[in-house]
């Protein structure tokens, strides 16, 4: 988990001095949509079972 908040925090910094950009801001909606979908999908299997 800390390579990845350390990561964000470089993304951060990034953002910070060099202003948003759409191909960041889309690639980060599109993989937290897909954790998202993917902890839906175990959920509902687990209220099935």
């Amino acid at each position: 988990m800390q390579q990845t908040l350390s990561k964000v925090k470089t993304l951060e910094k990034f953002i910070q001095k060099h202003g948003e950009s759409a191909f960041i801001s889309q690639t980060i909606s599109k993989m937290l949509d897909y954790q998202i979908h993917k902890y839906d999908e175990k959920i509902r299997r687990l209220m099935v079972s």
